[in-house]
């Protein structure tokens, strides 16, 4: 994910792209769960600080996303399961549910930059 800029009050989806390197391992999008957590660049809090919140898997081409509805600053939550992202910095983290296996986290490239209106 190349840096990702939303503006105070957007309501929009992130797409973090998503890649497997395990030898043998592979993403299966219809049975495979991912989560999305953000931490806040500057923040202080550890990963197992984390909120997870369901995701949607988008495959574009050859590319598999977790995709997440975000909404920005004060934007009112149009969907119950948006995450939302005070003005600031965040990092994106991503986990991986493939039955009883849990990859529990990727560190999304590129950060997600929440500017005030």
């Amino acid at each position: 994910m190349a840096d990702c800029l939303l503006y105070a009050g957007a309501i929009e989806y992130v797409y973090i792209p998503v890649t497997v390197t395990s030898p043998g391992a592979a993403i299966d999008v219809d049975t495979d769960t991912v989560e999305v957590g953000f931490l806040g660049l500057a923040s202080s809090d550890v990963l197992t600080s984390i909120v997870w919140t369901a995701a949607e898997w988008s495959v574009v081409g050859t590319t598999t996303y977790a995709k997440i509805l975000v909404g920005a600053g004060t934007a009112p939550a149009p969907d119950p399961a948006a995450v939302r992202l005070a003005v600031g910095i965040w990092r994106a983290y991503v986990r991986i549910v493939a039955g009883s296996e849990t990859i529990p986290l990727l560190v999304a490239p590129g950060v997600v930059k929440v500017l005030s209106a």
